[in-house]
């Protein structure tokens, strides 16, 4: 029988009653992750005397739990975990202690609270403990997904929300058993099917044809009750949009459909393709700015409502 060794990190104290999750890294499994507000532990039993095995091991796979960690704190209490203090403790029969150098303290990018709440079954047990599976290597279209739909909530800037909404959309479709590699027409296509939003997208000519006239669309609607009008088939709103539609797109799909597959599409390749300058300095009543706003509006809230339907395939 291998000896084994128990691996234990400590942030801001060592947890004993605390939310449990678990994650595999590698050969080892059942590695535990106890966290608190502001507090986790992290332990794990490894299978080889840790003072002869590469360090490298070792300190990748505290790296990979400390990241799911604050990945879940961030889930749970909508904010990064304050002033990080760790200790590294290895207990082989005795007990050892080490403080891990400082040059190892991680950071999170999202650096205060986040701007916008977070839908409550985020915070279950069963989405975090899948979430906490959605490695980067196993499942690399979910673990986009989660990463820039959190960042996404932290931007205040409607550009960067639309840019980390677009890839949190983009890796909900993508993660699908039935995506097809690099084809979003087709993948955006089957997630209209699949909530009843539409059948068919433009392609690419005929969406190019369009000019800018899907933004001046836009110019008449109202924000305040934009969420709730594009459902609405008695609203200003859904009339100018389905009009539009009508006249314009000539395509099976809906004004919310519209809103959140085709135009989230037309705004990523007419402003944030590669080739494509990033605005630098907007005006409040830039039309451009006030189409963001509503397409961010309406694929945060799809994603709000839909992204525990990332793990179903």
């Amino acid at each position: 029988m291998k000896l084994k060794y128990l691996l234990k990190v400590n942030c801001n104290d060592e947890l004993r009653r605390a939310k449990k999750f678990e994650f595999s890294f590698q050969r080892t499994h059942h590695i535990s992750v106890r966290i608190a507000k502001d507090k986790y532990t992290i332990s794990a039993l490894i299978g080889k005397d840790y003072r002869k095995t590469n360090n490298q091991y070792l300190i990748n796979l505290m790296r990979e739990g400390i990241r799911r960690a604050m990945i879940l704190h961030l889930f749970l209490y909508e904010a990064p975990i304050k002033n990080q203090c760790f200790e590294l403790t290895v207990i082989d029969g005795n007990e050892c202690k080490e403080i891990i150098d400082t040059s190892f303290m991680p950071y999170s990018m999202i650096n205060s609270k986040l701007l916008r709440p977070l839908p409550e079954y985020v915070k279950e047990t069963q989405f975090l403990q899948k979430a906490m599976s959605a490695t980067k290597t196993e499942k690399g279209s979910e673990s986009a997904a989660l990463s820039a739909y959190l960042y996404s909530k932290s931007r205040a800037y409607e550009t960067e929300r639309f840019q980390n909404l677009w890839m949190a959309f983009n890796g909900f479709y993508s993660s699908r058993r039935d995506a097809e590699k690099h084809k979003d027409k087709p993948n955006i296509e089957r997630i209209l099917r699949r909530y009843h939003l539409g059948n068919e997208m433009l392609i690419q000519r005929e969406r190019e044809s369009l000019g800018k006239s899907p933004l001046l669309a836009l110019q008449e609607v109202s924000e305040n009750t934009f969420l709730k009008d594009i459902r609405d088939s008695e609203t200003k709103t859904y009339k100018i949009i389905s009009h539009y539609i009508e006249k314009h797109v000539k395509k099976d799909i809906t004004v919310e459909g519209f809103i959140v597959g085709e135009l989230s599409y037309y705004l990523r390749c007419t402003l944030f393709h590669a080739n494509r300058p990033i605005q630098l300095i907007a005006f409040k009543n830039d039309l451009d700015l006030k189409c963001l706003r509503l397409v961010n509006a309406a694929l945060e809230n799809f994603l709000d409502e839909h992204l525990t339907d990332i793990f179903e395939g």
